[in-house]
């Protein structure tokens, strides 16, 4: 049964890094997962794309605006070995987005 988990905490308390360490582990597993990050104002004018912790580590990203739709998205990647979508700033995303990764983890398990 898939699951939707959602980390908060302080800035500065490791929430970008253990994503990008989830992910490496994923990775290392040889099991697939995509990383999302929210078009900010801080980020949108230098288009940055990348996830990045305090202490250097960096991991691309898929840069999603308000209209971005992760169900479509997905549906549409039609890959059933996805195990993970991890979205790195989620506080910036729509809540009908947040809906939709509530629908992927049932719909697509």
């Amino acid at each position: 049964m898939a699951k939707l988990h959602f980390f908060y905490s302080t800035m500065n308390a490791g929430k970008s890094t253990a994503l990008l360490q989830t992910h490496h582990n994923f990775e290392e597993n040889n099991l697939k997962s995509l990383l999302f990050l929210p078009n900010t104002d801080s980020n949108n004018d230098l288009n940055i794309n990348k996830i990045k912790s305090r202490i250097g580590i960096e991991k691309d990203a898929i840069l999603v605006n308000a209209e971005f739709n992760f169900y479509k998205y997905v549906k549409k990647i039609q890959t059933t070995d996805l195990k993970c979508i991890l979205v790195d700033e989620s506080q910036f995303l729509k809540s009908d987005q947040i809906n939709q990764l509530s629908r992927i983890a049932d719909d697509f398990n």
